[in-house]
C-alpha cells in the first residue's frame, strides 16, 4: 500500500459494526482503497469447492488479514451450495475486514458451461440482492483460464465479460477473468478480451512454469512470463494469482506457505 489513507480493506480501516437490526451500513461505503496504490502482496487464493460454514470462513478470512496481513481472499473453484455459501463469503469477509475477488467458475470442458450460466446468474443476483456485496466484493472473474481450457472462443468470452459488466459495474465491481500468459498468446482473438477486461488477472501454476523466481519457499512466481508478444498488448495493473488446490487455512499448520495473490504493474 503506498497510501496512508484509511481505506478499504487496508490494515487501518474498520468496516463499521452493524447492529442488530442492520443489514448494511446505512450510508454508503465508498472508501475502496485506489488499485493504483494497491501493489504488492494483496492476499491468498481460497479453495471454496468444500463448502465451509460461516464460522470456518470468518476464522480463516480473520486469519489471512491478523497473522499474514492480507487484505483480500481471492475464491477459486466452486461450492454447489452457491446463493448460501456465496453470502456467507460476504458476509465473513466483511466481519473480517478483507475485500473478495470472485469467480464465475466454468469447470474444466464444454459440457459444463450450463452450469457456467447457473453460477453466472447467481453472482449477479447475489450481488444485486446482498446489500454487503457492493463493500467487500471488488471483482468477478468469469472463468479461470478459460481460453486455455478452450471454454468459449475468445469472442463469445468477451461478450460475457461485457454482460457481467452491465450487470455489476452499477456497483462499483470490476470484471476480468483469470488466465495464464499462454492462454492470451496461445488464443486466436484473445486481444478481444485485454480490450473489455478492467484488469488483468495472471493465473499463474507452478507446474507451468521453467524459469521460476522464488518468492516465498514454495511460492514461486516468474515476472518473466509476463512477455506478452506479437499484436497482444494492453496497459493494466495485472493481478498475479498462483493457483492450486487444498487452500484452507484451517487446515494448515502456522506459517505454512499458501498460494499467493500479489499486484504488479508492468
Amino acid at each position: 500500500m503506498k497510501s496512508n489513507k484509511p481505506c478499504f480493506p487496508s490494515h487501518i480501516f474498520n468496516t463499521p459494526t452493524l447492529s442488530a437490526n442492520e443489514t448494511a451500513p446505512s450510508a454508503p461505503l465508498n472508501e475502496w482503497c485506489d488499485m493504483n496504490d494497491e501493489q504488492g502482496f494483496m492476499g491468498f487464493s481460497y479453495y471454496v469447492e468444500v463448502c465451509m460454514n460461516s464460522t470456518y470462513l470468518l476464522r480463516d478470512f480473520t486469519r489471512t488479514r491478523t497473522e499474514f496481513n492480507a487484505r483480500y481472499v481471492r475464491s477459486y473453484s466452486w461450492c454447489d451450495d452457491a446463493t448460501h455459501f456465496s453470502n456467507n463469503v460476504i458476509g465473513a469477509a466483511y466481519e473480517a475486514g478483507v475485500g473478495v475477488y470472485a469467480a464465475v467458475w466454468f469447470g474444466l470442458s464444454r459440457s459444463l458451461l450450463l452450469y457456467y450460466i447457473i453460477i453466472k446468474d447467481t453472482h449477479i443476483y447475489i450481488i444485486q440482492t446482498n446489500p454487503l456485496a457492493p463493500y467487500v466484493v471488488r471483482s468477478i472473474d468469469v472463468g479461470s483460464e478459460p481460453l486455455f481450457d478452450g471454454d468459449l472462443p475468445a469472442d463469445q468470452l468477451a461478450q460475457q465479460i461485457v454482460y457481467m459488466q452491465q450487470n455489476v459495474h452499477p456497483f462499483g465491481i470490476g470484471v476480468s477473468i483469470s488466465e495464464m500468459e499462454y492462454g492470451f498468446t496461445s488464443t486466436n482473438g484473445s486481444q478481444a478480451i485485454l480490450d473489455v477486461v478492467d484488469f488483468v488477472h495472471a493465473g499463474e501454476y507452478e507446474y507451468f512454469l521453467w524459469h521460476l523466481s522464488v518468492i516465498f519457499p514454495r511460492c514461486s512466481i516468474s515476472f518473466p512470463i509476463f512477455d506478452f508478444t506479437g499484436d497482444i498488448s494492453f496497459t493494466s495493473l495485472i493481478y498475479v494469482c498462483a493457483n492450486g488446490k487444498g487452500l484452507i487455512l484451517s487446515f494448515f499448520p502456522p506459517r505454512h506457505p499458501l498460494p499467493l495473490f500479489l499486484a504488479v504493474t508492468f
